[in-house]
């Protein structure tokens, strides 16, 4: 009976294993699909910074323009 305790014990806990080990792969695999969204999230960000310095660059370039057109700048 004890041996019988035994095995079946054993069996459990490689029932338990493999369970632990499913759950632990599943939690891998999420975690890489939101270091992924993370990461295009970044790069977005990153891209829409970009361009709202360059639209402001844009925008203080046009001033700087009209600025020397109004004081009659011969460079404009």
């Amino acid at each position: 009976m004890a041996i019988y305790s035994f095995v079946l014990q054993q069996q459990q806990n490689d029932q338990f294993e493999q369970v632990t080990m499913k759950s632990l792969e599943g939690q891998v695999e999420a975690l890489d699909l939101l270091k992924k969204a993370i990461d295009e999230q970044a790069s977005t960000a990153k891209v829409t910074a970009l361009n709202t310095l360059i639209m402001m660059d844009e925008r203080r370039v046009q001033d700087l323009k009209e600025w020397g057109k109004s004081v009659g700048d011969i460079n404009k």
